[in-house]
């Protein structure tokens, strides 16, 4: 896996807090989050609003990864309801 030198580099002070920022913010207040990410600030090359940006980026995508495994537990338990069933209308049977 390739870093490019500002990968490297250890996070400012100021990124951090950016970054963090933008994650809180991701998770109370969604909405907010969303139209600063849409109003594509001109700044963006200033470490505090590009960490505010990757810190809702990370919240999206661990949000994703947690529907996603959701999505994949419902699917399970689709199927074994249905084995349950059957297996109960047998014992009703007898």
């Amino acid at each position: 896996m390739t870093h490019s030198s500002m990968e490297e580099e250890d996070p400012t002070a100021e990124y951090i807090k950016g970054f963090n920022q933008g994650y809180f913010i991701s998770k109370v207040e969604p909405e907010l989050a969303a139209a600063i990410i849409a109003a594509k600030p001109d700044d963006i090359s200033n470490s505090y609003v590009k960490a505010l940006i990757d810190g809702q980026k990370q919240y999206e995508l661990e949000q994703q990864l947690v529907r996603d495994e959701l999505k994949e537990w419902e699917e399970k338990m689709r199927i074994t309801p249905k084995l349950d069933d059957k297996n109960r209308q047998t014992d009703h049977e007898l």
